[in-house]
């Protein structure tokens, strides 16, 4: 009887791995981009570009960003539309999960 209900135990175990990952995987299609967070790293030293004109920039290379799919983004893309700027050496664009698109940003250092 113990050897039955352990062979259960691990029957409804790894049964509810899959399940649990079809709804997480459906709930992510579902989810909408609400915001656009920009983060320039060392703006402290180096003020070649500020958060907002690398916002406006997106936004107005994507005008259909917000209110969009997540599942739909192409985060390779947006890394290197961003890249194009001249004072910016790095990007990073990742999802929250919750709906906000973060773009961590990495200026030149000035010489």
């Amino acid at each position: 009887m113990d050897k039955l209900v352990g062979i259960l135990k691990w029957v409804l175990l790894l049964g509810y791995f899959p399940v649990m990952l079809a709804f997480v995987s459906v709930s992510h299609q579902s989810v909408v981009c609400s915001d656009v967070n920009v983060i320039v790293s060392d703006s402290a030293q180096a003020r070649f570009v500020s958060a907002e004109d690398v916002r406006k920039s997106i936004l107005d290379a994507y005008p259909d960003l917000l209110g969009g799919p997540v599942a739909q983004i192409n985060f390779d893309e947006m890394e290197a539309f961003v890249n194009e700027h001249s004072a910016i050496r790095s990007t990073q664009v990742y999802n929250s999960g919750s709906g906000v698109l973060n773009v961590k940003v990495a200026q030149h250092e000035p010489l």
